[in-house]
């Protein structure tokens, strides 16, 4: 090459949300050999302030690597970022407008035409707890505002959350209030799935995005994993790395012991969220999303019965989504 250095960037992004199980996934895909490490699995550059220069420099290993032929020549990289997906018409690079020019879909998509995109969603409202208990007990960034990590502290803050979206909600769309208070009710905000996945299913053609349900990607990873390789043309790996790969302990697991929210909480949230899951639903064709929303009854709010939860992951798919718009449901843009 004529002393030239071989420079890379990922081939792929797992997109979000956190909380949903981006960190397991990228743990398992990490073992694969065509895979190769980077200096950051999660380096939030495009919601960060770090230079390209920089950026470049956390695969700049690997890229020795396969520029002195150490490395299969289709290694590939998976930036796992679980901001990117949601930060989606808040910004660019923590450039933030409240009409951005651009979003950042369609920056990725002029620099990176042909990236792979990979998207996991969970249950928004226990996705809110989980990030809630997750970030409070490792960074206390919650509980200077709302009192120590439990349930009661969670109610304070779902409720201030609550009260500065529907205020904002009385003279903006949804879609604003998502982008303009995303710093300030951001864990509320992430569940918001379908005003965040609208500008990359405009950005993208479907053949490059692939959608999964944690709920599913539990109940069957084998078959998701499998999914996932396809996706990024990466090959079975040997059967002991394969086995690897499965018996690879839980990532984020939350810690044993954890109390669960209060039913008032839990109830205001997913009565909340049960417009944004239909609109999700319809967007991309998907009615499994639906589920997300049996139990709003008052003589069924809680958990799925049994019966119920065995039917959904007998049902649910596995699949890339279809094309966004009229094939894959109502348009739903002037919605939100």
């Amino acid at each position: 090459m004529n002393g030239s250095v071989l420079s890379c960037l990922p081939y792929a992004h797992i997109l979000g949300v956190s909380k949903c199980g981006t960190t397991d996934l990228y743990a398992r895909l990490a073992i694969h050999p065509r895979l190769l490490p980077s200096a950051n699995k999660g380096p939030h550059f495009w919601d960060g302030p770090q230079s390209l220069a920089w950026y470049i420099g956390l695969y700049a290993d690997g890229a020795a690597r396969m520029q002195a032929g150490a490395a299969p020549a289709d290694s590939i990289y998976v930036d796992a970022s679980s901001n990117t997906l949601t930060y989606a018409g808040v910004g660019v690079r923590q450039r933030r407008a409240p009409k951005p020019p651009v979003t950042l879909p369609q920056v990725l998509a002029w620099l990176q035409p042909d990236v792979r995109l990979i998207v996991m969603f969970r249950e928004p409202a226990a996705r809110y707890y989980s990030a809630y208990n997750y970030y409070d007990r490792r960074y206390r960034i919650y509980a200077r505002r709302f009192g120590p990590t439990g349930p009661a502290a969670f109610a304070a803050m779902v409720g201030s959350d609550l009260g500065a979206f529907m205020h904002c909600r009385l003279t903006a769309t949804a879609r604003r209030c998502a982008r303009s208070l995303f710093e300030q009710v951001e864990q509320l905000a992430k569940g918001l799935y379908a005003i965040f996945l609208e500008p990359w299913l405009t950005a993208f053609p479907s053949e490059q995005m692939l959608i999964l349900r944690l709920d599913d990607y539990e109940y069957a990873p084998a078959a998701h994993l499998r999914t996932v390789l396809a996706f990024l043309s990466l090959n079975k790996p040997p059967r002991s790395m394969w086995r690897r790969m499965m018996a690879q302990p839980r990532a984020n697991r939350h810690a044993p012991g954890r109390e669960p929210a209060l039913i008032d909480t839990h109830r205001q949230l997913r009565t909340f969220y049960a417009e944004y899951n239909e609109q999700l639903a319809h967007m991309i064709g998907e009615p499994a999303y639906l589920e997300w929303n049996r139990d709003l009854d008052a003589d069924r709010a809680g958990a799925m019965s049994a019966a119920t939860a065995v039917e959904a992951r007998n049902t649910s798919r596995v699949a890339p989504i279809g094309r966004w718009g009229p094939q894959g449901g109502r348009d739903t843009r002037k919605e939100l």
